[in-house]
């Protein structure tokens, strides 16, 4: 089972909430001025008789910024959903944290004696010795011959190269 780092995907869905109960009240109150607005001064009155007729720029006005600040709200409720979303499926998509599996002979330390002594570290896996695979210390030594041996390593960063190690005996992990 894969283990998970909870300290990097801890995330607050309701984090911006306040925003959008703000940006919904601003609308609100815009929407409840623009309708004051239009009743003080939506109309003009003719004059000589003619009556009253619509004031087109007003009106015009209140409509636009009515449906402006509406719009605004309803971006930040769907941003706010957006996230509220992301922070729930974060944890499905997670990265682990675990080393993959991997085949190959783990050697954290080689002895000082060994020819990989000065190449091997915390972390570091030798995957083949000459071109077969190998998986313990035993296996290592097995594949191992006198002379060059070709050792496909990999890093702590996933890092794989071949290097070649001279040994004396046949031995590569005494």
């Amino acid at each position: 089972m894969s283990e998970i780092n909870d300290s990097k995907i801890k995330q607050n869905p309701n984090r911006w909430n306040g925003f959008v109960f703000i940006a919904w009240t601003i609308a609100i109150i815009t929407w409840l001025f623009g309708v004051y607005i239009l009743m003080e001064v939506g109309t003009i009155n003719m004059p000589y008789g003619g009556g009253s007729t619509l004031n087109v720029g007003v009106w015009a006005w209140i409509i636009g910024q009515s449906l402006g600040v509406l719009l605004i709200a309803g971006l930040f409720s769907m941003l706010n959903s957006i996230y509220k979303n992301t922070c729930r499926a974060l944890p499905e998509v997670a990265v682990s944290e675990k080393k993959p599996a991997s085949t190959g002979f783990e050697l954290n330390n080689a002895p000082k004696d060994s020819p990989l002594y000065s190449k091997s570290g915390p972390g570091f896996f030798i995957n083949t010795v000459n071109g077969s695979p190998v998986s313990s210390r035993e296996d290592v030594n097995e594949k191992a011959k006198v002379g060059k041996n070709e050792v496909m390593v990999r890093y702590p960063g996933g890092q794989t190269s071949v290097i070649t190690v001279n040994s004396d005996d046949g031995i590569l992990i005494s």
